[in-house]
C-alpha cells in the first residue's frame, strides 16, 4: 500500500488501444502484496477527444479564476495545481475551443504521468535539413531521370531537356546554365542539386511547417516527397486534390492510406497509363514508408537527330556520378559518444531527449537501461560493430513482449574486450536485411524509433548486458554514464 500511496491517477488501455483515465479515490489494504483501488472514471479526459487519433491530457483552465476578463491566461497567470513534475510538463499547448461558461480547454499530446515527451525545436523533428534532400534521395532521382549532356527531345516531348530534367520550356534559366553543350556530369549534378533544393525542397519544407507536421517527417519521407514533386511539379504535388500530400497532412504515418494515393497519382501522360510512372511511384512510396531506395543505373543519352538515345550508363564514382558533399547522408552516424560503467565507449544510438536513466525510473522503480525520446521514425544506429543475435517482432501483446520490436546485437567492448548484448527496444520498423546472424557495423542504420510493446510514447530503450550471463548477479550495466535525464543529444 505504501508503494502506491503517492499515486492519485491512472489510465488503462483496452484491447482496441483506447485509454481510459481514472481518479483514484481510495486505497484499501488487502494483503502484503496487493491492495484494492476505488476509482472514478474521468469522463472528461476519456471521452472528449477521439483517442484513436491522438491521446490527450486535458487540463481545465477556468479563466475567471485568474481575473483575465475573458482573455486567455498567460504562463504567469496559470496556477500550479500540485501535480508532480513529470505529470505537469506539457510538450505543446493549443487553445481548442472557447466554452460558453468562460472556460478554455488545453490539450497535450503528453499522456498524464507518462514522462515521455517528444523532442521539439526550431529545426522540427528529424527533418533538421530544412529543405535539403539527402545523398540517397538525390541519387535515387538521378537513376530515374538519366543524364543528358546536350539539349535534346526525350520521350516524344516537344521541348528539349538537358542534364537531369531541366527543360527549355519549364526551367529555361536552369537549362541555359548547362551551356555550352555538351555539359559535364558534375556540372549537371551541381545544377540539379541547386534546383531541387531551391524549387522543391524549400517549398515543401515551408508547407510542412505551415501545416504543422514538420516535426513528424523523417528524412526518408522528405526525400520521397522531393522525388515525387520533382517529377510531377511542385504545385501539383502540394495542391492537387488527389496528391498523396493531402493524406500526409492528415496523418504522416498512415502509410497504407498514403501509399494507396501515392501509387495512383500522376501515372498517365496524354491520357495513357505509363508503366514507367507506375514503377516510379511504387519506388517513391517505398522510400516514404520503408526508407528503401531503389538505386537504378543512371542512363546516359546521346543526341541522334536532336532526339535523345540511350548510350550506356554513368560509370563515374561507382556509377553514382557526382554527389555534392554538403548533402546529408541518411545513414550518417550520430555524432557523440557514450561511456558505459565498465569504461567502454560507444557511439550514440540515436538523437533525442533522455527521459529515463539507469538503474531506476524517476519514481524509484527499477529501469534496466536508458531512454531516448524523439519522434516516431527517428533513425536508430548500432553503437558498435557486432552481430544480430535476436530480432523480436512484436505481436500486439505488451505483457508477453514488453520490449516490442527489439534487436539484440552482440558487441565487444573496446576497453574490457568483454562481450555485451545491446537491446534496442520499442522500434517502429527494422532496417532492411537485418536477421539473426547478420553482421552490423558501428553507426549502421538498424531501425526506426517507435512505441511498440510496453511503451507510452515514441522512444528508444537502450540496454546493455554483460554476456555470458551469470544467474548469481544482475548483468545489466549502466550503458551511458555520461548522459543524465533531460539531456538533449
Amino acid at each position: 500500500l505504501s508503494s502506491i500511496s503517492k499515486y492519485d491517477y491512472l489510465f488503462l488501455i483496452d484491447s482496441t488501444n483506447k485509454r481510459f483515465f481514472y481518479f483514484i479515490n481510495n486505497k484499501i489494504y488487502k494483503s502484503s502484496t496487493s491492495c484494492i483501488l476505488e476509482v472514478e472514471l474521468d469522463v472528461y479526459s476519456t471521452y472528449l477527444f477521439d483517442h484513436s487519433l491522438l491521446t490527450s491530457f486535458v487540463e481545465r483552465c477556468h479563466v475567471n479564476r485568474w481575473k483575465t476578463k475573458g482573455k486567455i491566461p498567460n504562463e504567469e497567470q496559470i496556477v500550479d495545481e500540485g501535480f508532480p513534475e513529470f505529470q505537469s510538463v506539457v510538450a505543446k499547448k493549443t487553445v481548442i475551443n472557447r466554452m460558453p461558461d468562460g472556460c478554455y480547454i488545453y490539450a497535450s499530446t503528453q499522456p498524464l504521468g507518462t514522462g515521455i515527451i517528444n523532442k521539439t525545436g526550431s529545426g522540427g523533428g528529424i527533418t533538421s535539413t530544412k529543405g535539403i534532400i539527402t545523398k540517397q534521395g538525390f541519387r535515387f532521382i538521378k537513376g530515374f531521370e538519366g543524364f543528358t549532356p546536350t539539349g535534346c527531345y526525350l520521350n516524344g516531348e516537344n521541348f528539349k531537356t538537358v542534364g537531369y530534367g531541366s527543360t527549355e520550356l519549364y526551367n529555361k534559366d536552369y537549362y541555359d546554365k548547362h551551356k555550352p553543350f555538351p555539359c559535364s556530369e558534375q556540372l549537371a549534378s551541381e545544377i540539379y542539386a541547386e534546383r531541387i533544393i531551391d524549387e522543391f525542397g524549400k517549398r515543401i519544407w515551408q508547407e510542412l511547417q505551415s501545416d504543422g507536421i514538420a516535426d513528424q517527417i523523417t528524412l526518408n519521407m522528405f526525400d520521397a516527397m522531393c522525388a515525387l514533386a520533382y517529377n510531377r511539379g511542385i504545385n501539383g504535388f502540394l495542391y492537387d486534390d488527389t496528391s498523396p500530400y493531402r493524406k500526409i497532412i492528415k496523418n504522416p504515418t498512415d502509410f497504407s492510406t498514403i501509399r494507396t494515393a501515392w501509387e495512383k497519382y500522376a501515372i498517365t501522360s496524354n491520357g495513357e497509363i505509363l508503366n514507367g510512372l507506375i514503377s516510379r511511384r511504387k519506388a517513391e512510396a517505398d522510400i516514404y514508408e520503408f526508407a528503401n531506395y531503389e538505386m537504378r543505373a543512371i542512363g546516359k543519352y546521346k543526341v541522334v537527330n536532336e532526339t535523345g538515345v540511350q548510350d550506356g550508363y554513368i560509370t563515374e564514382n561507382d556509377g553514382n556520378g557526382f554527389i555534392p558533399e554538403y548533402l546529408p547522408d541518411i545513414n550518417q552516424t550520430i555524432k557523440g559518444e557514450i561511456t558505459d560503467e565498465h569504461g567502454n565507449t560507444w557511439s550514440l544510438p540515436t538523437s533525442g531527449r533522455i527521459t529515463e536513466s539507469f538503474p531506476n525510473y524517476r519514481d524509484g522503480e527499477y529501469h534496466g537501461g536508458i531512454d531516448f525520446a524523439n519522434n516516431e521514425g527517428t533513425p536508430i544506429y548500432a553503437t558498435g560493430d557486432g552481430v544480430v543475435r535476436s530480432k523480436q517482432i512484436y505481436n500486439d501483446n505488451k505483457y508477453s513482449m514488453p520490449y516490442g520490436n527489439c534487436l539484440v546485437i552482440e558487441q565487444e567492448g573496446n576497453k574490457t574486450k568483454q562481450t555485451y548484448r545491446m537491446y534496442y527496444a520499442h522500434l517502429n520498423e527494422f532496417a532492411k536485411g537485418l536477421e539473426e546472424g547478420v553482421k552490423v557495423s558501428k553507426g549502421e542504420l538498424i531501425g526506426y524509433m517507435g512505441t511498440t510493446g510496453n511503451s507510452t510514447g515514441p522512444h528508444l530503450h537502450y540496454e546493455q548486458r554483460a554476456y555470458p550471463y551469470s544467474p548469481q548477479v544482475d548483468t545489466a550495466i549502466h550503458p551511458a554514464t555520461n548522459l543524465s535525464v533531460d539531456k538533449e543529444v
